[in-house]
């Protein structure tokens, strides 16, 4: 079975945009998580 540069290619293409969209998100997540980090700081007592 020989293997096409252009399936090597597809995949590699496809899994770039998965990652991307994952990537997007997750972006979107930890910025949500630091916004709140930067709520609590504010109420917590030292």
């Amino acid at each position: 079975m020989a293997v096409d540069i252009k399936d090597v290619e597809q995949v590699a293409q496809e899994l770039q945009q998965k990652f991307d969209d994952f990537k997007a998100k997750n972006d979107k997540r930890v910025d949500a998580i630091e916004q709140e980090k930067g709520k609590l700081a504010g109420q917590v007592e030292t």
